[in-house]
C-alpha cells in the first residue's frame, strides 16, 4: 500500500512480503514501513538523505536499511519487522507495527523531503 508523503516523487509504503529483504531471498517473511524516491530526482534526495543519516535514525529510534541501486532509479530506505504472514491471528500486530513506523517516517522524512524540494526549486529558479 502506498502512501503519500507530501512531496511529488517521493511516498511511503506499507509491506507484506514472502521475500526477507534482510537475506535477499525467499526464506523468511517480513513487514516493511518504506520511503521510496521514484523521480527523476531520486538520486539527489538519497544523496541529500544519507547525508543527514544519523540524525534521522536516532529521530527513527533505530538504524535503517538504505537501498541505493546503480542501475536504478528508484531508491528506498526501510525499516523491517520478521513475522509470519501466514498466521492470520498476529496480523492484527503486524498491521499496529506498520502503523507505528509509518507515523514515525511521516513525521522524520515529510518535513526533510518538503525543504529538500524547496532548495532544489530554488537552486533551478537561481540558474535561470
Amino acid at each position: 500500500m502506498n502512501i503519500a508523503l507530501g512531496t511529488s516523487g517521493v511516498r511511503l509504503s506499507a509491506v507484506a512480503s514472502f521475500y526477507d529483504s534482510e537475506t535477499g531471498s525467499y526464506t523468511g517473511q517480513e513487514v516493511r514501513a518504506e520511503v521510496v524516491l521514484h523521480d527523476e530526482h531520486a538520486k539527489e534526495y538519497y544523496a541529500a538523505l544519507e547525508a543527514q543519516r544519523p540524525a534521522i535514525e536516532k529521530e527513527m529510534g533505530e538504524p535503517l536499511t538504505w537501498h541505493n541501486p546503480r542501475d536504478k532509479q528508484m531508491c528506498r530506505i526501510w525499516t523491517r519487522h520478521k513475522c509470519n504472514l501466514e498466521n492470520r491471528d498476529r496480523w492484527p500486530e503486524q498491521q499496529k507495527w506498520l502503523l507505528e513506523k509509518l507515523e514515525r517516517m511521516h513525521a522524520v522524512f515529510g518535513p526533510r523531503m518538503r525543504e529538500l524540494k524547496l532548495q532544489m526549486e530554488e537552486e533551478t529558479a537561481s540558474q535561470l
